[in-house]
């Protein structure tokens, strides 16, 4: 510590008396921080204390001195203290007057206060004071250290305490992976020192510009030290979402989504939402799909958003809540449901006591048979002569009772299919299960619910095998037709299309509210072309603004149609048609009319096939989307569709190849037919019109038929319809052509170095097309090759591929133990003749008084609270359901299921409607399964809500933002004229707006203002 010079000397001599009389070294340190102590004392001494101890302050000090100073003690010091009547302050004040002389300072003011508590608690102007004092003495201390440079040193002082707090923050500021983080650490000190200061101090952790720090001060002040910022996001892609909507319509298309033999994943939506859907794959890469529309959009002449915008309309559907566009019939939905249940049953198996790995194999094996049942038994049902019981059609749908419905097969059924087998022993094996297990836990009734539970999910399964056996085969029928069409004949495909939602260019939300469906039918006719080798697809399309979707509707629209077709093409004389199962087409009343109708317009009609529910219509519902989307491209360029005419128009202006279209009216009172009763009708599913009758068939191919008389069908024959025309058709401008016949026996490889763009997506199939119109014409045709491939690049891999698909074996195998045998007994109990075949509708069911009676209790409450029940609750409850005395109140055999009771409140609350009381309902089978105005609503609501949200990721959005320049305000205020022709090119191109090299500088201005009139602050005036 420094002194004066004199007062230095003095120590020296001390401590050289003190090393003469102490040898030891310990004693030497302890001596010498005693002297230290003491100087110190002296140092802050008053005068009275120093006489006290005999320590004068005079020029020269003793060792003696020190000597008496060292003998006493602390507690002496209190009492010398106390003695003199000094306080703290005096001492600080004499002690700050001793630097002062020492520093040749003026001295300063006297303290005279102490802070009682901590300087959290003082008040503002205590800790000024209280700052200013120790930063005056800290000041004064470090000008006796360093006399030449005292303010330095002070200086260097602050920095030291200031950057040891400062290194945690500094350091992570370094780390900090985005220029806005970093400003946002840089807001929690940036205030506490001066900017060059700040620099300097940052220097070692990344180099600080003066601009940085006012952001982040002034990030401090307005949003808070460290807090988020809240980043205002700009779209710079402007969309067209006419175009948008084009790409949609294209990307949904069937062929491009399937959903996956099981489970289902979590999407989660940027509002934290969560929403659950079946899991889905596209059968194309992002890629091929993109490379496709821009394919389909050259055809078509159509000019498309770019790429980049395409694919990020990919990544944003990627968050919407989409459907399987596969599978969608009730037979294919139960079935799946079936192996849920299964699944769902073996889970719960493992809390009564059955092993876990046991349920886990279970599963597994549920899970192989779900995928082999949607994707390869298809193909293999369509071997003819199958040798594998469950593959042959004429075994699976012969009627064993009947011979006019039964095919002898030439062949003995000598394989058993592995897929199939493992079906039939997992199911076997679970069943046993079921009735086996002894598990204490296991109670009556629970065995009774859960083997209840499994029956009706085999039988689910049961049917969904069944229905993909014989759409296999219904669809024979059309390929056969096909190959036999020639220049007199056409196939005729029909069906009712979805009502279409009214729709204005500028819709209020009172607008939304009441909608009108319009009713529309759609007929596919494929004729021959002009070459022998080529067909021609034409869809005529029947408008109505209202009608009754019943069997004289669909007649009318036939006779319409064969005239219209007669007038076209002279030379027709025959036709062929089909239709899937709907009420409205799959009647006795329809069938019998044909004849009559075909005979009057000079169009025989030769048969009418059915196609399994939902199935075969394809030819159809493809048409029917772009005829939508050039609908509502129409309505996009400020027309309104409100009536038939209206969708007429839209047609007639934006024409879709191969479509026409005409406005009509029913005349309901022109209906005259009257038929009897035909027994088992349901269960007839082609018919052929002979001379004197009709030929029925339960399934096509199968038997000889059995032959229905005139006399025992028609009461009363149907006259003409008399349809109103209001628009007719007008002429189809192009046409849609393909082969009718391909060859078959081509090589495997022939499509592996093929340029076509558009494989066909169906099981077995391995065409491949250069355009997407050949592609649906194909898909309409339904010529596909049924070639499962089994090519690879290695040979391994070839030879385990075809292992999956050749999966036929012997039924005597030798080798095969025990657990085999039972399985082989399974099957043959359940592979007998006919056992694909539909079973007829019985009529009704009548339910028993008590499942009416709680059926209608459950309703009434309903009505009353307001809260209706949901039938798939009130299903599960009529299991639990007990009287008053705790029994069960429903038997297994009475349980019904959701459909079920479903329609016993629809029923109900029609009769309700009606005045009808009664609750004596029967269960009516519904055969008319065409679609209501409530799922056309839901199409458009998902619709709409899709193009809003990809309006919302992608399209540009208040304010319109270019760099640092407001593109919005700039355009209110005719400034945009202030940039030049280089600066406005880029702004077109920063937001993909079409322009040529040679534009002008005011074309582009009218480029840009075009996009800036979209944003809503163009409509509000007041809008910042």
């Amino acid at each position: 510590m420094t002194k004066e010079g004199v007062w230095l000397k003095q120590q020296q001599t001390t401590s050289e008396s003190l090393q003469s009389t102490h040898s030891d070294d310990n004693s030497r340190q302890s001596t010498a921080s005693r002297t230290d102590q003491m100087f110190e004392m002296s140092l802050f001494s008053t005068p009275s204390c120093s006489s006290e101890y005999g320590l004068q302050r005079t020029d020269t000090w003793t060792p003696g001195c020190a000597s008496a100073y060292l003998s006493d003690t602390d507690s002496d010091q209190e009492e010398c203290d106390v003695a003199a009547g000094t306080s703290v302050l005096d001492q600080y004040n004499q002690a700050m007057e001793n630097i002062s002389q020492l520093a040749g300072t003026q001295a300063p003011p006297k303290l005279t206060f102490q802070l009682d508590g901590d300087l959290d608690s003082a008040t503002p102007k205590e800790k000024d004071e209280c700052i200013t004092r120790a930063t005056d003495a800290c000041k004064r201390i470090c000008k006796i250290i360093a006399p030449n440079d005292g303010e330095k040193l002070f200086e260097a002082l602050q920095q030291i305490d200031q950057g040891k707090s400062l290194v945690p923050l500094m350091t992570a500021y370094a780390q900090a992976p985005s220029r806005s983080l970093k400003i946002q650490i840089l807001s929690l000190y940036a205030y506490e020192l001066p900017a060059q200061k700040l620099q300097t101090l940052h220097e070692p952790y990344g180099r600080l510009s003066k601009w940085q720090i006012k952001r982040a001060r002034a990030h401090a002040r307005n949003n808070g030290p460290g807090m988020e910022m809240e980043k205002t996001r700009y779209h710079r892609v402007s969309l067209d979402m006419g175009k948008v909507d084009h790409f949609i319509d294209f990307a949904n298309r069937p062929y491009y989504h399937q959903d996956v033999a099981f489970g289902t994943r979590t999407l989660k939506l940027e509002s934290g939402e969560t929403i659950e859907m079946p899991n889905i794959i596209r059968t194309v890469t992002k890629c091929t799909m993109v490379a496709q529309y821009l394919q389909f959009c050259k055809e078509e002449e159509f000019e498309p958003l770019s790429r980049t915008t395409l694919f990020r309309i990919l990544e944003v559907r990627e968050a919407s809540q989409r459907k399987s566009l596969q599978g969608l019939d009730n037979t294919a939905a139960d079935g799946s449901n079936g192996f849920n249940t299964m699944e769902q049953i073996s889970e719960r198996l493992v809390h009564l006591g059955i092993d876990i790995q046991w349920s886990q194999s279970v599963i597994k094996r549920l899970h192989k048979a779900k995928e082999y049942l949607k994707t390869d038994y298809k193909v293999h049902c369509q071997e003819d002569d199958s040798l594998c019981a469950d593959h042959c059609t004429m075994f699976a749908l012969s009627d064993p009772g009947d011979e006019a419905f039964q095919v002898k097969c030439a062949h003995e059924h000598t394989l058993v299919c592995d897929n199939c087998e493992n079906l039939k022993s997992t199911l076997q094996e679970l069943e046993n299960k079921l009735k086996s297990n002894t598990h204490f836990s296991y109670t009556q009734d629970i065995k009774e619910e859960l083997i209840h539970d499994f029956k009706e999910a085999k039988d689910r399964i049961s049917k969904w095998k069944a229905h993909i056996l014989r759409s296999i085969n219904q669809e024979n029928a059309k390929k056969e037709i096909l190959e036999s069409l020639d220049e007199t004949s056409v196939l005729i495909v029909i069906d009712w299309a979805m009502k279409f939602q009214q729709i204005r260019f500028r819709e209020k939300q009172s607008d939304w509210y009441g909608k009108r469906g319009l009713c529309w039918h759609v007929s596919s006719v494929v004729s021959k072309g002009v070459s022998s080798d080529t067909a021609v697809v034409t869809s005529y399309v029947h408008l109505f603004d209202s009608t009754t979707q019943d069997w004289f509707a669909v007649a009318s629209i036939l006779e319409n149609l064969l005239s219209t077709i007669k007038s076209s093409m002279a030379n027709i004389s025959k036709a062929y048609i089909r239709s899937d199962e709907a009420g409205c087409y799959h009647n006795n009343l329809l069938v019998a009319s044909l004849k009559d109708i075909g005979n009057r317009v000079g169009i025989c009609v030769q048969s009418y096939d059915f196609s399994e529910p939902q199935q075969g219509k394809d030819i159809c519902d493809r048409i029917i989307c772009p005829l939508k989307s050039s609908i509502r491209r129409y309505c996009n360029e400020g027309n309104d569709i409100l009536t038939a005419q209206d969708m007429h128009t839209a047609l007639n202006c934006r024409p879709v190849k191969g479509t026409t279209s005409s406005v009509n009216e029913v005349k309901a009172s022109a209906e005259q037919l009257s038929v009897k009763k035909i027994k088992d009708f349901s269960s007839y599913h082609n018919f052929q019109y002979e001379e004197a009758g009709i030929r029925v068939w339960k399934a096509h191919g199968i038997g000889k038929g059995k032959k229905l008389l005139d006399k025992d069908i028609y009461i009363s024959r149907q006259k003409s319809t008399e349809l109103q025309v209001s628009v007719n058709f007008p002429a189809v401008q192009q046409t849609r052509q393909t082969k009718l016949k391909r060859n078959e026996n081509h090589d495997d490889n022939s499509n592996a170095d093929s340029a076509g763009l558009f494989d066909c997506a169906e099981p077995g199939c391995n065409h491949v097309f250069e355009t997407i119109q050949s592609l649906e014409l194909h898909m309409d045709l339904g010529q596909h090759s049924r070639f499962i491939n089994s090519e690879s690049v290695y040979d391994a891999l070839k030879r385990e591929w075809a292992k999956q698909f050749t999966t036929l074996s012997s039924r005597n195998v030798q080798g095969q133990g025990p657990k085999q045998h039972q399985t082989l007994e399974c099957r043959e109990s359940s592979s007998r003749m006919g056992w694909a075949l539909s079973k007829p509708k019985t009529g009704s069911a009548r339910f028993s008084p008590d499942v009416c009676k709680y059926l209608t209790a459950k309703f009434d409450y309903g009505e009353r609270t307001g809260h209706k029940s949901d039938p798939a609750q009130v299903a599960k409850d009529m299991r639990c359901a007990k009287d008053e005395g705790g029994e069960k109140l429903f038997k297994a055999a009475e349980w019904l299921n959701k459909e079920q009771i479903k329609g016993f409140f629809s029923r109900l609350a029609k009769k309700r409607r009606k005045g009808v009381i009664s609750t004596d309902i029967e269960e009516e089978i519904e055969v008319d399964n065409y679609e209501s105005d409530t799922d056309d609503a839901e199409e458009n609501e998902k619709r709409a809500y899709l193009l809003n949200l990809i309006s919302n990721e992608l399209n540009v959005a208040h304010p319109i933002y270019y760099d640092a320049y407001d593109l919005c305000e700039l355009h209110k205020q005719d400034k945009l004229s202030g940039f030049k022709v280089t600066m406005l090119k880029e702004i077109c191109s920063h937001f993909e707006l079409g322009f040529k090299s040679k534009d002008k500088k005011q074309d582009l201005i009218n480029t840009i203002s075009n996009m800036l009139d979209k944003c809503p602050c163009c409509c509000l005036p007041l809008c910042t």
